[in-house]
């Protein structure tokens, strides 16, 4: 095993909170103000080193005054991760989820298939979320109301649970019935009982 040195402005040792793998990269949510790290290659790191360094981004979308451009500040308070193949899954204190990486099969929930260098907030959730997945190319999202699942991203092999497989991704959440409790969150699946 390798130790990874993680270091805060004063060169403290970081402690952490949460971590996640992807295929090459790497993130870690600091304990403390819940600043989210990251290291590695490609679009998923959220910045241009393969060295650990802290994800900046623009809470309000990219834009420029008449004084220039807005500058990016750390996203903090972060309170779980998820890496998937080659996309960035973050989710925030207050329920947001951000996503950012490869978005080719709809991963990102954005409504496109675009990459997202910088982390970007996932805006059609329909609640607050409470947990996070990521797959190769798709993503799990659980909300804290109804028990809801929504999941987007790559559907070939029926990964993001619609029932019916789709040669293109789904790129914006999509709410999986999966119980059959019949409680009010899913319909009743066939042969289950009351």
């Amino acid at each position: 095993p390798l130790r990874i040195p993680l270091f805060d402005v004063e060169r403290r040792r970081v402690r952490l909170r949460a971590i996640g793998a992807g295929c090459y990269h790497s993130l870690a949510v600091c304990a403390e103000r819940g600043a989210l790290w990251a290291w590695g290659m490609g679009a998923a790191v959220g910045h241009g080193s393969v060295t650990p360094a802290i994800v900046e981004w623009h809470p309000h979308g990219e834009r420029t005054t008449r004084r220039g451009a807005v500058a990016a500040v750390p996203l903090l308070d972060v309170c779980a991760v998820a890496a998937g193949w080659h996309h960035s899954v973050v989710l925030t204190k207050l329920g947001h989820v951000l996503t950012f990486g490869l978005g080719t099969d709809g991963q990102l929930g954005h409504g496109d298939f675009a990459d997202q260098r910088a982390p970007k907030r996932v805006a059609k959730l329909g609640g607050v979320a409470v947990e996070v997945a990521a797959g190769h190319s798709h993503t799990l999202v659980r909300l804290e109301k109804r028990l809801a699942m929504l999941a987007f991203g790559r559907n070939s092999l029926n990964q993001l649970g619609t029932g019916t497989p789709h040669q293109t991704g789904l790129a914006t959440p999509t709410e999986i019935r999966c119980c059959t409790c019949n409680e009010g969150h899913g319909p009743p699946q066939e042969g289950a009982t009351a």
